[in-house]
């Protein structure tokens, strides 16, 4: 069965626990035993965001693996600080928010895809993280409504002025009508340029290519991961650290 690494925890003196996100399962927890003698043949093929093969065999509370098979430990990601730790952010976000036994082929997908580019491009910065969490909760079905209001469903087309409101709670674009009739919930709306919204469009829609949003500049990707981030942490049942912090402990 093909799986993503998400990680590995140990269990008894030469065991580990470990967790993998396969198309079949999802997110699912195995026993893997003397893993951790020397000489073991699969340790080195169970880092965190590996892709593998893996046999396995039902246990008391947990099944077995009997046998790993490499596929691709995407050795560019690991001889690279930055994209390591991009990497292991989203493989650890997918262990921590998925249930057990709940696949999500679209998930499995969008995590190998992503791991795939990080490993393909010679350079990237943390807005991958940002694309990646919009792309996820498109896939989960909390896409943001970018072309109409999300109280009256006035089209974003008729927009007047550069600048437009984005309501968190309700996902989605505010006009300007119905702002001033929530006004006791400003804390839930952010003001951001009328550009930002065909942005998101644009990121929802990128395949994982190299350079596909390299003509963001710094400024739209700092608006960008603001209404990303906060947008994400309304719809998320659990608190979750802003990502552009992921190099500060």
């Amino acid at each position: 069965m093909e799986s993503i690494v998400l990680s590995r925890r140990d269990s008894k003196e030469n065991d580990q626990i470990i967790a993998v996100y396969t198309e079949e399962y999802g997110k699912k927890y195995y026993l893997i035993r003397g893993v951790k003698k020397i000489g073991n043949k699969n340790s080195a093929h169970l880092e965190p965001f590996s892709f593998v093969q893996i046999l396995g065999v039902p246990g008391k509370e947990l099944d077995c693996i009997t046998k790993v098979l490499p596929i691709d430990y995407f050795s560019h990601i690991r001889m690279d600080f930055d994209k390591s730790v991009f990497a292991l952010f989203a493989v650890s976000f997918v262990e921590k928010f998925f249930d057990s036994n709940q696949p999500e082929e679209k998930v499995f997908f969008l995590l190998y895809r992503f791991l795939k580019y990080l490993d393909s491009v010679p350079q990237t910065d943390v807005f991958v993280l940002d694309i990646f969490f919009i792309q996820l909760f498109h896939r989960l079905g909390f896409a943001p409504e970018l072309e109409h209001c999300v109280f009256c469903v006035e089209s974003t087309e008729n927009i007047q002025g550069d600048i437009c409101a984005f309501h968190l709670a309700e996902g989605g674009y505010i006009c300007e009508n119905c702002k001033r009739k929530f006004f006791e919930k400003q804390n839930c709306i952010i003001t951001i340029p009328k550009g930002i919204l065909n942005m998101m469009k644009s990121l929802l829609k990128i395949s994982w290519k190299e350079n596909e949003y390299t003509q963001y500049s710094e400024t739209e990707k700092k608006i960008l991961h603001q209404l990303i981030y906060e947008y994400i942490q309304y719809q998320s049942e659990k608190p979750l650290r802003d990502w552009k912090d992921i190099h500060h402990v």
